[in-house]
């Protein structure tokens, strides 16, 4: 249940972080946005009816697709943070230990491949990806596809005085838009985390579909879409479990 909720909020903070930015050409309201952020990963109906265009507004503005939220989801009476740490994928993750995470909580193949393309936007430090300074595509250092203009690129920006918190893009030719250009970085060599690169060189079945979402834009929005139905369904706590929090951040 931790990486469902840990994956949608990440998603969801990397739209919010960049909305936030372009806040001057959007009438979408402070408190709006404080139910966006609960009302996917907790509240489900008070998102679905306080803001029901903000689901177009964090996809769409940036290219990106959109879908209907599942209303009716209660919310925990506890959280567990290592819990859920346990089940998130460290960034030099193999894709078998991919694959074994998202198995675990009912997810698929095509689900690993298709919710990576969420690193279409974002940055990460160089502390997450240093294992990729030698040119590996996963955490033991394997792989055929070796962009030496990247990695050389990665290598200095991680060389300065307190690199370690130095910030580069997860995707560095649209870093700005929603879009598949992630998946054609992949197949140049050119993905930031080594858990990203493994989904090229440790797989034949993750390859194929990172080409065919490299190549086919309408497939990866249809694919990341479902996929994200799927995880918003994981766990649902009905009946007596649980609660509909008055305040997102705390049980009532």
């Amino acid at each position: 249940m931790g990486l469902c909720l840990a994956l949608l909020f990440l998603i969801l903070k990397l739209a919010i972080v960049a909305f936030a930015v372009n806040s001057s050409t959007s009438t979408l309201k402070e408190d709006c946005v404080d139910d966006i952020v609960g009302g996917v990963v907790l509240q489900f109906n008070i998102y679905q009816t306080s803001c029901p265009e903000a689901e177009d507004i964090i996809f769409s503005w940036s290219g990106g697709p959109g879908w209907e939220v599942q209303m009716g989801r209660r919310d925990s009476l506890s959280a567990n943070k290592a819990a859920a740490t346990n089940n998130i994928p460290a960034p030099n993750s193999t894709v078998p230990i991919l694959l074994t995470k998202f198995q675990n909580v009912g997810l698929s193949l095509t689900d690993v491949v298709a919710l990576s393309g969420a690193h279409t936007m974002g940055k990460a430090r160089c502390a997450v990806f240093s294992s990729r300074l030698g040119g590996g595509g996963s955490g033991s250092g394997g792989g055929a596809e070796i962009n030496l203009d990247f990695i050389q690129s990665l290598q200095q920006l991680c060389s300065e005085p307190d690199s370690s918190q130095s910030l580069a893009q997860l995707d560095l030719v649209t870093p700005a838009t929603f879009d598949n250009q992630y998946f054609v970085n992949l197949l140049s060599g050119e993905g930031l985390l080594p858990s990203d690169q493994a989904l090229v060189t440790d797989d034949d079945q993750t390859r194929n579909l990172v080409q065919m979402y490299a190549e086919d834009l309408s497939a990866f929005f249809e694919d990341f879409k479902n996929s994200m139905l799927r995880m918003g369904s994981l766990g649902v706590l009905t009946g007596n479990s649980g609660e509909i929090r008055r305040d997102c951040r705390t049980v009532n």
